[in-house]
């Protein structure tokens, strides 16, 4: 994650740096005993991901607390 306006050859920089690490088997070994996901790939990936996880929860949410 980046702050909003960050310059695209920043954000390829770093999702490359990601990438990397993620293909590190002490990184995905305390991820998979965290319970975490690896999800690394290209930027609009993650973006894609992320939004989708929040609408899904966001309408959970909603149904749960605000439309009872």
């Amino acid at each position: 994650m980046a702050p909003r306006g960050t310059p695209k050859p920043i954000i390829d920089k770093l999702a490359k740096a990601v990438v990397k690490a993620m293909q590190s088997p002490i990184t995905r070994e305390t991820l998979h005993d965290s319970g975490s996901e690896n999800i690394s790939g290209v930027a609009e990936q993650f973006t894609a991901y992320l939004t989708a996880d929040f609408e899904k929860w966001t309408l959970i949410i909603q149904s749960l607390y605000f439309e009872q």
